[in-house]
């Protein structure tokens, strides 16, 4: 009797090594994918992170400069005020001056003549400009641009000036360089015997006047006027060619 056939078994075709190589490659491709999605998830969140970091810093140093900014102008504020209660000659009474021909300006400092009828203001300082006046035996003396900063007041310029020019303890003796300077140039209180022996330190007191504003950046601005030999020299206008003996209104 012979024996049965063997039981019918295919063998791997082309087509079966083709599918089990596409799926390797699809579960490679998958691992690659995933891979990849986590690599940038976790770039992601990094990034995230930098940026909350960046951003809270950036509040935080906002902030501190808002603080900052708050204290320096509060500051400033307390200057100014300083500045305004400095009074020069207090006997005297103080100018009457045309808002209209300041503008906007914040007036810190006015100083006064006592001497005989003279009660009017002579300097004035402003937040933008510093100012000489004339006619000081009428009720409305004329201003007369004599300096402009570049910016308007600064804490540590308002410091400067409140150190350098309305303070008593410049060591001259009494009375602070406008002080001085208007008893020099006006007549003003009358030096006493010792003063009079030492009359250097009002003939003097302009020029250190200059000296201290012009520290603070700035220069003459007025058309074509020009100063000749700075603030108390003569002034000049080519265009016109006058001369002027005190400053020249302002032409702005």
């Amino acid at each position: 009797m012979s024996e049965p056939p063997p039981a019918y078994k295919e063998a791997p075709g082309d087509d079966l090594v083709a599918e089990l190589a596409h799926m390797k490659a699809m579960m490679a491709q998958m691992r690659l994918e995933k891979d990849r999605l986590e690599t940038e998830a976790r770039r992601k969140a990094e990034e995230d992170a930098a940026m909350e970091v960046t951003r809270k810093r950036e509040q935080e140093e906002m902030l501190a400069r808002l603080r900052m900014e708050q204290e320096e102008a509060r500051e400033l504020e307390e200057t100014y005020k300083r500045l305004k209660e400095t009074n020069v000659m207090q006997r005297g009474a103080p100018p009457t001056i045309d808002s209209m021909s300041l503008r906007d300006e914040i007036v810190l400092f006015s100083s006064r003549c006592s001497a005989r009828s003279h009660s009017y203001g002579i300097y004035l300082i402003t937040n933008k400009n510093v100012y000489r006046s004339w006619g000081y035996n009428k009720p409305s003396p004329k201003l007369g641009l004599i300096y402009t900063f570049n910016t308007t007041l600064t804490k540590t310029h308002a410091l400067l000036l409140e150190q350098g020019i309305t303070s008593e303890k410049t060591g001259e003796g009494q009375g602070n360089i406008i002080d001085r300077m208007t008893i020099c140039e006006f007549g003003g209180t009358e030096p006493g015997d010792n003063d009079r022996r030492n009359t250097y330190k009002y003939t003097s007191a302009p020029k250190k006047f200059e000296s201290v504003i012009r520290l603070i950046p700035g220069s003459y601005k007025n058309g074509d006027w020009r100063q000749l030999d700075g603030f108390f020299g003569m002034y000049f206008n080519e265009t016109t060619m006058e001369v002027s003996e005190v400053p020249p209104p302002s032409l702005s």
